[in-house]
């Protein structure tokens, strides 16, 4: 992660591109090094173009929140101490890698076991990949 946005190497990218080709959109960046030389290996920009209404509160990791403003509208917050309760619905991100959830704030990236899995299997080194969200 960067500063005004999300950065990912060219494997990233590709692992993306192979689960979801066309979807979402990759800028190219140059990064400056601070002895004023290039960063060697391409980077880019990622704009997560899809919204998924995701969350699966059955098994209890998530809260369910209103806003005094918009009582006819909620959004979920994960419950404390409840990580391993976490889970998201399956069939709604079947054949995606990427997504935001607006009903979880709209602001946090998530990615599916897929995606870890084409990153584990093309980009093994260099990832700490941690599994918070279920898939059921």
């Amino acid at each position: 992660m960067v500063r005004g946005g999300t950065a990912v190497s060219q494997a990233f990218k590709d692992a993306v591109e192979l689960i979801e080709p066309g979807v979402h959109q990759f800028f190219p960046v140059e990064i400056l090094l601070k002895d004023g030389t290039l960063y060697k290996d391409p980077i880019y920009f990622l704009n997560i173009a899809t919204r998924v209404e995701s969350i699966n509160p059955e098994l209890g990791g998530f809260n369910r929140s209103f806003n005094p403003k918009t009582p006819d509208r909620f959004y979920w917050s994960a419950a404390s101490g409840k990580a391993e309760f976490l889970a998201v619905y399956k069939d709604r991100i079947a054949g995606r890698a990427l997504w935001k959830d607006n009903r979880f704030g709209g602001i946090y990236d998530f990615a599916s076991d897929a995606l870890l899995e084409q990153l584990r299997k093309t980009a093994p080194n260099g990832w700490d990949i941690k599994d918070y969200f279920q898939e059921i």
